[in-house]
Formats: C-alpha cells, sequence, structure tokens
C-alpha cells in the first residue's frame, strides 16, 4: 500500500503496491482519475491496482451546521501557520494558483489535511460514500472531526 497524488507517488504505488490512496479533487473527476491510474499500473507493470480515497467528515444533525463547524474549525479557529507549513509540505506552490482557491485550499487543509470534505447530516454523509464508490474508488478512508 501507498499513499501519494504526484504523479511519482502514483507510479511508485503501480510498480509496487496492490493498493493506492490518493486525494480526489470531486467525484465528477474521479473515474477519469481511477482509469488514468489504473491502466499505468496495467500498461507499465502489469499489475492490478486498487485505488482508494481519503476524506474527513463533519457529520451534523443538518447539512447547515456542518458547514458552521467547519468554517468555526477551519476558518475561525484556523492556525495559520501549521496550515500554511503543511500546504507547503504537501508542494502547493501558492503563487501558481488564483487567491480564491488558495483560501479554499487553505479551508481545506485547516479542516482535515487537504482530503475531501463530507459536511452534512448522516444521510448525506452515506449518499457522498456511495458518490465515491460510484466514481470508481475501491474505498475511502473516513476521518471524523468531533
Amino acid at each position: 500500500m501507498n499513499a501519494g497524488s504526484s504523479a511519482q507517488g502514483r507510479e511508485f504505488a503501480a510498480r509496487n503496491c496492490d493498493f493506492l490512496l490518493t486525494v480526489m479533487i470531486d467525484p465528477e473527476r474521479g473515474p477519469a482519475d481511477v482509469a488514468h491510474i489504473q491502466a499505468l499500473a496495467q500498461a507499465r507493470y502489469q499489475r492490478e491496482l486498487a485505488v482508494f480515497t481519503t476524506t474527513c467528515a463533519v457529520c451534523r444533525p443538518t447539512r447547515r451546521d456542518a458547514k458552521e463547524y467547519r468554517r468555526q474549525n477551519a476558518v475561525t479557529h484556523a492556525d495559520g501557520p501549521a496550515v500554511e507549513r503543511l500546504m507547503q509540505l504537501q508542494g502547493m506552490p501558492v503563487q501558481s494558483f488564483p487567491p480564491d482557491m488558495i483560501d479554499a485550499l487553505r479551508v481545506q487543509f485547516a479542516g482535515g489535511d487537504g482530503v475531501y470534505p463530507l459536511l452534512g447530516d448522516p444521510d448525506f454523509i452515506a449518499e457522498e460514500i456511495a458518490r465515491i464508490h460510484r466514481a470508481s474508488y475501491a474505498g475511502a478512508t473516513l476521518t471524523f472531526v468531533d
């Protein structure tokens, strides 16, 4: 098993692993991303590779409550220097993105290490997990914010 979203990390997994944990940008792009990674493993190394993604869930009684909790957690009380350092360690070239995208990434990193956010009530979270499955991922890690 390997965790990686960079080209080098995915190449390593294709060559050496049975499972890859990788970041999902959104479920709509998932099928193409998974197919690309699996085709790489098959074409270059004649290997099957199961692709998993990572998520961070904020589960509250309503979606509005979950979004408000996330705002409090990842905006109002965010540790700005730690977020900047984490983004730097992940190789996020801040100067390469528009400011609004960087602001959204800061929230995503502050609220769950940059992984795909699941924000809502239990039914919404369950539907999002099903959506990830329909996007061709073999599974997902679930980190719950409490």
